[in-house]
């Protein structure tokens, strides 16, 4: 195996226009668990099984595809993928839903709507049981085109969630702007909660006190001790995501969660 190194950036580029044809791109979920630790929802998470590089983190591999225009394509087989394996997930627990990102430029291709709806109505997955993730950076774009993609998915029945809230300079600005429903706190306020961490706390007290006023729920990533969950908890944190709980897993893994029936039937 070996590792990725900046300066072979064309080569891995040329790969990853032939990845998915070559099944070497694949998909891993990480559930996400409420308030009585019964998993709930899944988050679809990018997988690249390269022949000769070790890792190549998911960042570096969407930042390819924005900057390559593969991104499009990437987008619409990662939606394909985790939606008719929710839609399988859903024969025994209809209620389980999913949560994906986008990249802010897949909102710019003028097909993105049309392509959302024909992939619900392949996969026969409900457009409730969806869940579109964005990021702050969504204002490098054309804004106004922006909202107003998401406020079609909202009328499709999608929820919109701002992912990593809390790390960008327009944060209240986007619940202003957008039709959200949900935060998701970025990882790096939960992760690094600890009893002595006053400031840490005190973000995390106004984000969820926040978000409660505006009838919104929050997600907590990366909860990884007890103490950070049952702080969160206590604050009133709807959604719990993070190693505390599971780490990314494997389809078969998912299933076998399931099978043991850690899982919200209502």
């Amino acid at each position: 195996m070996y590792l990725y190194r900046m300066g072979e950036d064309q080569k891995l580029i040329n790969d990853l226009r032939s990845a998915m044809k070559a099944e070497e791109l694949y998909l891993v979920y990480q559930p996400i668990l409420n308030s009585n630790e019964e998993m709930v929802a899944i988050e679809a998470l990018l997988r690249w099984k390269h022949p000769r590089y070790h890792f190549i983190s998911p960042e570096q591999i969407i930042k390819m595809a924005e900057e390559n225009d593969l991104i499009f394509e990437l987008g619409k087989w990662i939606l394909q993928e985790a939606c008719h394996f929710t839609k399988t997930i859903q024969e025994d627990y209809p209620t389980m839903s999913l949560h994906i990102n986008i990249s802010p430029a897949q909102l710019t291709d003028g097909q993105f709507i049309s392509t959302i709806k024909k992939v619900l109505t392949e996969t026969k997955l409900h457009p409730s049981c969806l869940q579109i993730e964005i990021t702050e950076n969504l204002n490098v774009f054309d804004i106004e085109d922006s909202i107003k993609k998401l406020h079609q998915l909202k009328d499709l029945g999608l929820s919109i969630a701002v992912d990593d809230f809390g790390t960008g300079y327009s944060s209240l600005q986007y619940l202003h702007q957008l039709p959200v429903d949900r935060l998701k706190i970025d990882k790096s306020f939960v992760m690094n909660l600890n009893p002595e961490d006053g400031k840490a706390k005190a973000i995390l007290s106004t984000i969820i006190s926040l978000a409660g006023t505006l009838n919104m729920d929050v997600v907590a990533e990366g909860v990884e001790t007890e103490l950070q969950y049952t702080f969160l908890k206590e604050k009133g944190c709807h959604l719990f995501q993070g190693y505390y709980f599971y780490k990314p897993l494997q389809t078969n893994q998912i299933r076998q969660i399931i099978e043991n029936e850690q899982i919200a039937t209502h």
